[in-house]
C-alpha cells in the first residue's frame, strides 16, 4: 500500500473510531443472513487455532473467536481501533487476545504462525 494511501485509510479510521457510539462498521458492511451464516462457518470448531483476524477495528470477529477458546491475533492500520480492542480485551484470559498496528497488506509474520 503507498503511504499517502496509507495514512489516509489510518486517518479515517482512527477518527470513526473516535466517534461516540461507533463501535461497529457495520452499517458500511450489511450482509444480513449472509452475515450470520459467515459468522456460524468461522466460529465452529475454532478452539485451539490460532487465528489472524486482519482489519479488526474495535468490535471484530476476534471477540467472539477467543470466547469460543481460539487464541487470536488482531491487527488494524487504527492505533484507535488497536487501543480500543486492548481495552476491551483486558477481561479475556492473558494470551487469548494481541492486537497490533499492522497493514493487512504487508503482513509481517512467519509462515504456518496461524491454523
Amino acid at each position: 500500500m503507498s503511504e499517502d494511501r496509507n495514512a489516509a485509510e489510518q486517518q479515517f479510521f482512527d477518527e470513526y473510531h473516535k466517534r461516540p457510539g461507533t463501535s461497529s462498521l457495520a452499517r458500511f458492511y450489511q450482509l444480513s443472513s449472509a452475515r450470520q451464516r459467515y459468522n456460524d462457518l468461522v466460529f465452529r470448531d475454532c478452539a485451539g487455532l490460532h487465528v489472524l483476524e486482519y482489519g479488526c477495528g474495535a468490535s471484530g470477529a476476534a471477540f467472539g473467536l477467543a470466547e469460543r477458546g481460539a487464541i487470536v491475533t488482531g491487527i488494524d492500520i487504527s492505533n484507535t481501533a488497536i487501543e480500543l480492542s486492548r481495552e476491551r480485551g483486558a477481561n479475556y484470559p492473558p494470551g487469548s487476545l494481541t492486537f497490533q498496528l499492522g497493514d493487512a497488506e504487508a503482513l509481517d509474520f512467519p509462515d504456518d504462525t496461524f491454523g
